[in-house]
């Protein structure tokens, strides 16, 4: 697979589980000034204690109700390990309108996250294309532990024009 890393404007997310996974995508999609929504069987979670979750066993039915004319989501997140709900958001991304990442199924992606290194204006990610996500860990972070102090101290970027 071709990996091109996209900055995109803030996007309306709906995160379907409230597990340790779901913990660390909502922190990084949050990080990134997505308007967050989940959606869970049930919070698994402390980071989703004290947060608003819409508790339900029917993520899918919940999507495709709030996917009409005017969606409400642009991407979608799987991340239940749920291998059929994988499946069924993946046949029908297309007729509702959204992108798809779920979990533990590179074959149910439209995009992958990778492993970001993020401080102020810089950002460094690391990709494996979704086949090992671990090894872009260990990679990011060896990154991270060799940035020299100095560049935590960086002045900030200029101003975008």
């Amino acid at each position: 697979m071709n990996v091109l890393p996209l900055a995109l404007t803030p996007k309306r997310v709906l995160l379907i589980g409230a597990g340790k996974v779901a913990a660390r995508k909502a922190r990084g999609l949050l990080q990134s000034d997505c308007e967050l929504e989940v959606v869970a069987r049930e919070i698994r979670d402390d980071f989703f204690l004290g947060r608003s979750v819409h508790l339900s066993d029917f993520a899918f039915d919940w999507l495709e109700a709030r996917q009409g004319d005017d969606p409400a989501y642009d991407i979608v997140v799987n991340a239940t390990g749920d291998a059929a709900l994988s499946l069924k958001l993946w046949e029908n991304r297309r007729r509702l309108r959204y992108w798809l990442n779920a979990v533990d199924r590179p074959d149910c992606c439209d995009f992958y996250f990778g492993a970001t290194l993020r401080d102020r204006d810089l950002c460094i990610l690391v990709s494996t294309g979704g086949a090992s996500p671990r090894h872009a860990q260990t990679v990011r972070d060896f990154i991270a532990a060799a940035l020299p102090s100095s560049a935590k101290t960086l002045p900030p970027f200029p101003a975008r024009g």
